[in-house]
């Protein structure tokens, strides 16, 4: 094994897990165990990686000429240790991997009648559980199939269905995996360059179709048919709101963020388009996942993307304290590379949000402070964010002040030059963006014109009206809006 890999194995573990392993390691060898004490105590070096081998050696084996070979074998079986360690606490936690190993074992023992018993148990036992997701139909597919290849079972005997339920159930379990996996490819079509579904999605909905009475495969079914149609209504998306709150207990832990990215994303398109207003009814998601406290992820850490989302939505539905309660909590578990640029984003979103409220030139220029002129090209995730709104900021002070004009040309040709070098995403993303750019740039010089006639803003709207992938409909939408009011013919 490399340095690296014992190295980063002990930087994972916390204060309480290393005094486990202290524990542990007293009953191992001599030589494990003086290792991992050394380890502990040079901790500072390790996570530096300044501790070379030739030192641990010197330590561990003192007195001794170097041996790599030797070294390498110790550092290869402490890694085995703390990997074991890792396993078996996992194992404490995850009942159901525990009670499948438990199943595998049995099965090769020489007592058939415990193995049944014990299985038979915890199928009646998931019968109890409130999941009915894809945990629940892959156990029991797995548990049936040791039942059904046990060399002791009468596979001949007409009352036994255990080969039926292993195939229905492992059925089921693919189909809502399969429906899952092919919904949130759509989301990441936004940002990659995927092939088409799979020729796994029809047969699955169709099956669905014809199992609707489990309630998980039917809610993943309409989820993956929501992106597919891509014909969805205010209606629709709220029937598949109330239908997934009633049905959330029947997800484990993973399906049930799976379920919220899936719903909450899907509108995300259209509220950049501006073809409805749905920012509403993604923070009531968004809302429901701090609830049910799915917003951290499995690691203990925040995803800095969906915090800037779910921050910015909270803004724009006028949830300010709420907003700034969820900053306060989670802002400590970002990742510590995007902690910075994310605080940037979110804090410049608040004012900008409040300056909408307030219609104050003060308040809209207290957000330029937050978005620098030239942002870093590699933050690209968040790029797009404070650009697109460094250019409505310029636009509402040339509305108060004209001199303001001349910036907010140069930050749109910026914004263009920026799109058109990114060649990291798929071109829907910044083609979209572009297009608002276009617009914008029109709507700017209509209001810089004092002879600008409502039938010229007419002709912008229609041409924005006919225009696909605009980003930012909404905003531009209403900012005509605004211009309308001020023409006197």
């Amino acid at each position: 094994m490399s340095r690296n890999t014992l190295y980063s194995l002990m930087k994972i573990f916390s204060r309480t897990e290393i005094k486990e392993l202290k524990d542990r390691f007293r009953t191992q060898k001599t030589e494990y165990r003086t290792c991992f004490n050394l380890l502990c105590k040079n901790l500072k070096a390790v996570k530096n990686d300044t501790l070379s081998k030739e030192d641990l050696f010197a330590m561990v084996f003192p007195g001794e000429p170097f041996n790599d070979s030797k070294i390498r074998h110790l550092k290869s079986d402490m890694c085995r240790l703390l990997e074991e360690y890792l396993v078996e606490k996992e194992l404490k936690t995850d009942e159901k991997t525990h009670q499948e190993l438990l199943a595998r074992a049995l099965f090769r023992r020489n007592d058939y009648d415990l193995f049944t018993s014990t299985v038979k148990k915890r199928l009646n036992k998931l019968e109890e559980l409130p999941h009915r997701g894809k945990a629940y139909f892959q156990e029991k597919a797995h548990h049936f199939r040791w039942l059904f290849l046990h060399a002791e079972t009468e596979v001949f005997d007409k009352d036994n269905t255990w080969q039926r339920d292993y195939n229905e159930y492992l059925q089921h379990y693919f189909a809502i995996a399969n429906l899952e996996v092919e919904a949130d490819r759509f989301i990441a079509k936004r940002h990659l360059d995927l092939d088409g579904q799979t020729v796994f999605a029809d047969p699955c909905i169709a099956f669905s179709e014809a199992n609707n009475h489990n309630q998980v495969l039917r809610l993943f079914s309409a989820l993956f048919q929501l992106y597919l149609r891509n014909q969805p209504t205010p209606e629709k998306l709220n029937d598949l709101k109330n239908y997934l709150g009633s049905n959330l207990h029947r997800l484990g832990d993973i399906e049930k963020r799976m379920a919220l990215k899936l719903l909450s994303n899907f509108p995300v398109r259209m509220l950049n388009k501006g073809e409805h207003d749905y920012s509403a009814f993604i923070f009531e998601l968004f809302k429901k996942g701090a609830d049910e406290g799915l917003l951290v992820n499995l690691n203990g850490q925040f995803n800095a993307g969906h915090f800037v989302n779910i921050f910015i939505t909270a803004c724009k539905n006028g949830e300010f304290e709420w907003a700034e309660s969820l900053f306060k909590q989670y802002e400590p578990l970002l990742p510590e590379k995007d902690r910075q640029i994310v605080t940037e984003v979110c804090r410049a979103s608040f004012l900008y949000q409040k300056a909408i409220i307030s219609k104050s030139q003060a308040d809209y220029l207290k957000v330029l402070k937050h978005t620098p002129s030239s942002p870093n090209r590699n933050h690209w995730r968040y790029n797009f964010r404070q650009r697109s709104m460094t250019v409505r900021v310029y636009y509402e002070l040339f509305l108060f002040t004209k001199d303001y004009g001349e910036e907010l040309e140069r930050q749109l040709k910026n914004f263009d030059s920026y799109l058109h070098k990114n060649t990291t995403l798929v071109p829907e993303l910044p083609q979209g963006y572009l297009k608002f750019n276009s617009h914008l740039r029109n709507l700017y010089r209509l209001a810089a014109n004092p002879d600008t006639t409502k039938s010229q803003l007419n002709k912008f709207r229609q041409k924005l009206d006919a225009d696909e992938n605009v980003h930012l409909r909404h905003w531009l939408k209403n900012a005509a809006e605004r211009l309308s009011q001020t023409l006197r013919h």
